[in-house]
């Protein structure tokens, strides 16, 4: 170490400092081809996923419409209705609008909130 100079100092630093870029960009060229390989193969899945995330959304407006509908459909015969059920009708009338619901709906619980009815 007694006859290491200051240009040899800088030479190693110079050579590490190159030995570090060196393996970054080697490290960015394998990453960047790695994750465009896993982002193609990784494709189909992501495309079925947003398809049963569709189909999911729909069932869960169908359900929630086949309850409002049977649910109103016994308020306006006159069926007892505790406030379970009126609870569980509101969550699911709110997730239904959410979700786009139709206005004929919308309409006939206008029509049963405004006769006292809900």
């Amino acid at each position: 170490m007694e006859n290491t100079t200051i240009g040899q100092i800088f030479e190693w630093a110079i050579w590490l400092a190159g030995g570090i870029g060196a393996f970054g960009a080697i490290y960015k060229v394998v990453n960047s081809g790695f994750h465009k390989a896993l982002k193609s193969e990784l494709e189909p899945i992501n495309k079925k996923l947003d398809e049963l995330e569709k189909k999911h959304d729909l069932s869960d407006r169908e359900h929630a419409k086949n309850y409002i509908v049977r649910f109103l459909a016994d308020v306006e015969q006159g069926g007892s209705i505790d406030q379970d059920e009126l609870h569980c009708f509101w969550d699911n009338y709110e997730l239904y609008k959410a979700m786009g619901g139709n206005s004929y709906i919308h309409d006939k619980v206008e029509k049963l909130k405004a006769q006292g009815k809900l």
